[in-house]
């Protein structure tokens, strides 16, 4: 079998380290030869769309299994659907139309979904990293889906929380994202502030930060013992996001974890024993009173220990056989 997995963007994000996760799993699997090709810019406008579909459409021809994403769903299946034995693994990570993407996007997304994947379900495969979009998936267009959550070792996060000295006015604002609730993120730093805590932002890039308090890790060591010293990780998004590795992290690093539960957030929220909050004033209550558990308990999210991958995988597997 000729695997590949595509994929656009100029950072590795979060979900391209869990889409070339569950790629490499499979290829390991399978015993198959794992190809990955990623256009490294962002794609902006319709002409851009266009070339971007463009480069997807001649790439999916040299394989027989394509791993892909939502933009590029379309032309994958085109070059694809005339092959025999061809197939096509899909990855979403979060479906919310108020994400600021143009409507045109969920209107692409929306036929694919109902007049490819419905139709051909031994030859389309939807996987996601959250049983809480499994369930919307299925409620909104009737789509069984596989489920490949994000993955962690539990080396090096066990070694990193050992040694954490706990600092009670460090606050982790998650990692920086023009998606975050930024009027919200202001409230809570001006409420703060004042009482002596401070907040910051992580980046693995450098970015303009737009005058809020913003720390660039060069690695990964780095960014994990900062985050591991926090009182608490606060996540306020306005979207409904996907499984947030940085939230995961946070627990994995024995931080506590505050936010706004939406999407995949809301259930690593609550199976991971963090507080649930409406908005950024009853954060800063909550921060001020110093009331909190000490540390998050890690042991919670176990069943998402990168031991137990066979057991996501193999469904997904017996789909390619």
């Amino acid at each position: 079998m000729r695997l590949l997995y595509l994929s656009h963007g100029a950072e590795e994000s979060g979900g391209y380290r869990h889409e070339k996760q569950l790629a490499q799993g499979i290829s390991s699997a399978i015993g198959a030869e794992l190809q990955e090709i990623r256009y490294r810019r962002h794609f902006r406008g319709f002409w851009e769309w266009l070339l971007l579909a463009f480069y997807a459409w001649r790439d999916a021809g040299k394989a027989d299994t394509v791993i892909s994403v939502a933009r590029l769903a379309w032309p994958v299946w085109w070059r694809l659907r005339w092959r025999k034995g061809a197939r096509f693994v899909l990855v979403l990570h979060n479906y919310d139309k108020t994400d600021g993407k143009p409507r045109l996007y969920y209107w692409i997304l929306s036929a694919f979904l109902r007049k490819v994947s419905l139709r051909n379900p031994k030859r389309v495969l939807l996987v996601v990293d959250g049983g809480i979009w499994q369930d919307f998936f299925m409620q909104r267009f009737g789509l069984e889906t596989g489920h490949y959550p994000n993955l962690f070792p539990d080396e090096p996060y066990k070694r990193i929380r050992d040694e954490a000295v706990k600092d009670a006015k460090l606050i982790h604002l998650g990692q920086w994202s023009a998606k975050a609730d930024l009027p919200a993120y202001r409230l809570l730093i001006d409420a703060l502030e004042p009482l002596g805590f401070r907040c910051y932002f992580s980046s693995p890039v450098r970015v303009e930060a737009h005058g809020f308090p913003l720390r660039y890790f060069e690695t990964q060591q780095a960014y994990l013992e900062s985050m591991a010293a926090a009182r608490a990780t606060v996540i306020l998004n306005r979207v409904a996001e996907g499984w947030s590795r940085v939230a995961h992290e946070s627990v994995l690093c024995g931080t506590v974890l505050i936010g706004k539960p939406l999407g995949g957030f809301a259930q690593l929220l609550e199976l991971s024993g963090g507080i649930p909050v409406a908005n950024a004033d009853e954060a800063a209550r909550l921060l001020a009173a110093g009331s909190m558990t000490e540390q998050a308990d890690p042991e919670r999210l176990q069943a998402f220990s990168l031991q137990k991958e066979q057991v996501y995988l193999q469904p997904i597997l017996e789909w390619l056989q």
